[in-house]
């Protein structure tokens, strides 16, 4: 899981609520989590048989609050997985790049307009006011950095601050 919006870890963004259902799916079927994004609406009959499909079902409801997870601030709403595995991709888009930037020790315009591109997109998928006003913080703060200003001003983003763990719970199959 993440704890913060950019780190050091090498190789990966994340590793996910349904990273983890996939992990373990062979021996284990989803239970619980926290936070809570799963509801089940199946009636006790429909949930009869070797393997009641739970992995499968928390694993679509996860990704239907995946953009969530992005700011402690929102509310719970279920987004398209369409829109969340793209809002996924574009964090790991801004993380690679920030990995580039930041191994090679160099202020390359080109890739922090990237950044800022990409960040601007993903407010624009998200439709969440304060979502938006961190990611046109991050805009204005890279704008100001690329100026050569010290003191560049983040404004919201400053804030802006994600759901950096989350716990599943896993009952044996057998």
């Amino acid at each position: 899981m993440l704890d913060c919006i950019v780190h050091p870890w090498a190789d990966r963004f994340e590793f996910n609520v349904a990273d983890g259902i996939v992990a373990l799916a062979h021996d284990f079927e989803f239970y619980s989590s926290n936070p809570r994004f799963m509801s089940d609406w199946r009636w006790y009959k429909s949930k009869t048989g070797p393997c009641n499909n739970m992995n499968a079902l928390a694993s679509e409801q996860f990704w239907n609050t995946r953009p969530v997870y992005l700011s402690t601030r929102s509310q719970v709403t279920h987004y398209s997985k369409g829109v969340s595995v793209r809002v996924s991709k574009l964090s790991n888009d801004i993380y690679e790049i920030h990995n580039q930037l930041r191994s090679k020790n160099d202020f390359n315009i080109e890739l922090y307009n990237v950044m800022v591109e990409k960040a601007m997109k993903i407010a624009e998928l998200c439709k969440a006011k304060h979502i938006s006003e961190a990611m046109h913080g991050y805009s204005r703060g890279v704008g100001m950095l690329l100026e050569k200003k010290v003191d560049a001003d983040f404004g919201e983003f400053a804030s802006f601050w994600g759901r950096g763990q989350s716990y599943i719970s896993m009952l044996r199959k057998k």
